[in-house]
């Protein structure tokens, strides 16, 4: 008989064993009543088997264990009790006395099952203890009515047998009612399905069937040797063993659902308690005699049902509060939600008090969320939207409402707004709040966030008071983001400008919209041109030529930079191709600017190489332009294209040098090869000495690092001057050049002259746009 499946997932052995204890069972049947021999023999095979299959389950580790070890005795003491009670007859010739020796091993069996039904139930873990309790309760009243009716009041009273066999006579069926107590307890806890414990439980059912009609065919007189009563004992040896081979002999529970009913009231344990309620009433219309104890079973049954109809009904309730705060409540958060915090508005602008006091709402947006979430990972995103909203709630004043709408939007709701400067305050200082940096993954993170701020006017609704936030939000991204900006008529115009831009530049590309200007960079001591900027416009058909300034904004927002860069990179590597070849210019170069975006493709790196293939430019030649602002946050996502990029020979330049606050620490790190500084420290009137001593020092710094220094902005002959003389190579400017059209700079190179001005190129006769 196989007796272990040691694979957790597999039920062969317990099939097999299944198969074979079957096999045993029908061989019982078939002996004629003289087999003795023969069945004492097969039913402690039977029984050995399982105590075999017991053993072999509890040398696994862990809580079930004593569930089998348990069992393991039970079936030991089973054994032991059967061989004298088959052997007494085959030796003497004579039945077995009642009471005897080996009823003491078969009662105490009993203590056994009980402590395996108990391990079991811990295991189990029911997940509404006292919903279970009384719905096993009602049940196991029932039960023990008709046990004592029909089995143990009639042992209780017979009369004419000796005190010990009666002692014995009544403990089997008051042992069996603790038994079936215990077993209906396990029965109603149990969640979720088990196989191991389905078949356990039948073996329990098979005894309990048994000793029942035992008892009963005793007191009748009708008990015979090798009947239904033995197969049914030899049954529930049987099942013990099959369930201690089978895979989920572990008992591992169900994983119970996060947000549901407590107590399950499913139909079919309704039922049950509806026919344990009604047992009492049956058993009196059969046993009249018996009508006063019935009663009095039958109204604690009641008792016990009025009790847990109160029970359910206050979880019904505590469940059904939970669902409206659930339906309330943005799950990550703990905030109200947009549906609450729309009702709350609603309320607190058409509420009863009659006040008319103003009410404002705040619309805030993170900053870059997208960056931390790409960078960080989600998990890292949602800690830093919880810890967000514990700085709103620590920036806005006690009793306002603070409310997450959904991804990286939240909502504040200021009631009793006695004027513009309280709302404004706190605008502000939910700003500062969210411009202090946060700790993500053990490192400190910055983000900022955009605030719209509305207020409510006589003829207001929530409707429009939230759009109208909305629209203030937006603005305050579009002038630079990290601020709190107030609506206005004209911001709702602004808003509606900015979203019909958005949906022409979807399809500016393909309507073949965007051209690509050239801004030289002038050679500060030639006046040659020795590189060119790629810089693109837009010709929008109603609003004529666009600069960047009016849609790069957009074009980060949706994403269509990604496939703008990529059309500039591709139509100006071309035309540089064709004006190397054209006029002999074989060291003109090309910058370009690229945002975080495209270096955020994962393809970037291998669309430039193709670009470049396809054109025939050297690598050498071109230039990437990249911000501070690509630095100041995720430097770690930046630098492998950019290292990927100098691999492949092309240059990387660090545009708007000075505007930011963390570039200085990576020149070190990244690979920059040219210093492009801001205009902010070139252009405008040389104020004072101080102006001038921090240029000196920023081109001082390129220098040193061995980087080439490019200033932007130059408009003034004293300021091309002052540059020549602090040793700058190159420059641009308005006074070197604007930015012209391909045939603007196919007329600058076809007619070779400088572009220095004629103050500056005295002394420099003959200096040429030349070759290098």
């Amino acid at each position: 008989m196989a007796l272990s499946a040691r694979a957790s997932g597999d039920s062969r052995g317990s099939i097999a064993y299944l198969v074979v204890g079957t096999a045993i069972i029908g061989a019982y049947f078939q002996l004629p009543r003289a087999g003795v021999a023969q069945a004492a023999l097969l039913t402690c095979l039977n029984a050995s088997a399982a105590i075999a299959a017991c053993l072999a389950a509890a040398r696994t580790r862990g809580s079930t264990r004593v569930v089998w070890l348990s069992l393991g005795i039970a079936m030991s003491l089973a054994t032991l009790a059967n061989g004298p009670y088959y052997g007494y007859p085959l030796v003497t010739g004579r039945p077995v006395p009642f009471p005897c020796p080996v009823d003491a091993l078969w009662l105490l069996t009993y203590p056994c099952y009980v402590v395996a039904l108990a391990a079991l139930i811990a295991q189990r873990r029911p997940g509404d203890r006292r919903g279970d309790a009384l719905d096993a309760a009602i049940l196991t009243i029932a039960g023990a009515s008709l046990m004592w009716v029909f089995v143990l009041d009639p042992v209780v009273h017979a009369t004419g047998i000796a005190a010990l066999a009666h002692v014995v006579a009544v403990a089997y069926p008051a042992l069996d009612l603790i038994v079936f107590a215990v077993l209906v307890r396990l029965m109603v806890g149990s969640s979720g399905r088990n196989g191991a414990l389905m078949v356990l439980v039948a073996s329990f059912v098979a005894l309990l069937a048994a000793d029942t009609l035992y008892a009963l065919q005793l007191g009748n007189e009708t008990y015979a040797f090798g009947g239904p009563v033995d197969g049914l004992w030899m049954a529930s040896y049987l099942l013990i063993g099959v369930a201690a081979l089978h895979p989920a002999r572990a008992f591992a529970s169900a994983p119970r659902r996060a947000f549901a009913v407590q107590h399950r009231s499913s139909g079919g344990r309704l039922a049950f308690v509806l026919v344990a309620v009604l047992t009492g009433p049956l058993v009196s219309a059969v046993r009249p005699d018996y009508v006063t104890f019935v009663a009095a079973t039958t109204a604690l049954s009641f008792v016990l049902v009025i009790t847990r109809m109160t029970w359910l009904n206050r979880q019904l309730a505590s469940v059904t509060l939970e669902v409206e705060v659930r339906a309330s409540t943005d799950s990550l958060t703990g905030l109200a939600n947009r549906g609450a915090f729309r009702s709350e508005l609603e309320a607190t602008i058409t509420g009863g008090d009659q006040r008319q006091e103003p009410v404002a709402v705040l619309f805030v947006d993170l900053d870059d969320f997208k960056d931390v979430n790409d960078r960080l990972g989600h998990a890292a995103g949602d800690e830093l939207l919880v810890a967000v909203a514990r700085r709103l709630q620590r920036a806005v004043r006690p009793g306002d409402v603070v409310s997450r709408l959904g991804g990286d939007e939240f909502a504040v709701l200021l009631a009793g707004v006695s004027d513009i400067a309280t709302s404004q305050m706190v605008a502000e200082r939910i700003v500062a709040a969210m411009a202090e940096p946060i700790e993500l993954l053990g490192e400190p993170v910055r983000i900022g966030a955009s605030v719209g701020l509305a207020e409510s006017r006589n003829d207001s609704d929530p409707d429009s008071l939230m759009v109208e936030a909305d629209v203030a939000m937006y603005t305050a991204k579009g002038l630079g983001k990290n601020r709190a900006e107030r609506y206005d008529v004209t911001l709702h115009e602004t808003v509606i400008e900015h979203q019909a831009l958005k949906a022409d530049l979807s399809a500016a590309a393909s309507r073949d919209e965007l051209v690509v200007d050239y801004q030289p960079i002038v050679d500060l001591t030639t006046g040659r041109v020795e590189a060119l900027e790629a810089l693109v416009r837009w010709q929008h058909p109603t609003r004529g030529l666009l600069p960047p300034s009016a849609f790069i904004a957009i074009a980060e927002d949706t994403g269509a930079i990604v496939s703008i860069g990529s059309w500039v990179l591709e139509t100006a590597a071309r035309q540089l191709a064709n004006w190397q070849r054209r006029y002999r210019l074989p060291g003109l170069s090309l910058s370009v600017n690229v945002s975080m975006r495209q270096l955020d493709e994962p393809n970037f790196v291998e669309h430039v190489r193709t670009v470049l293939a396809r054109t025939g430019m050297d690598p050498a030649h071109l230039v990437v332009e990249i911000t501070e602002t690509v630095l100041a946050g995720p430097s770690g996502r930046a630098a492998p294209a950019l290292h990927a990029l100098r691999q492949l020979g092309v240059r990387v330049a660090l545009d708007d040098f000075g505007t930011g606050y963390s570039s200085i620490g990576y020149l070190h790190s990244l690979p920059v090869d040219v210093l492009k500084i801001d205009r902010s420290f070139v252009s405008g009137e040389r104020a004072n000495t101080r102006d001038d001593v921090l240029l000196a020092t920023i081109v001082g710094l390129g220098q040193r690092l061995g980087l080439d220094v490019i200033p932007e902005g130059i408009e003034q002959p004293g300021q091309l001057a002052l540059l020549r003389t602090l040793g700058c190579q190159t420059g641009q400017g308005f006074l070197l050049s604007r930015p012209l059209s391909a045939a603007g700079i196919e007329a600058l190179l076809h007619g070779s002259s400088s572009l220095l001005p004629p103050t500056i190129t005295e002394g420099h006769a003959g200096i040429s746009v030349g070759a290098s």
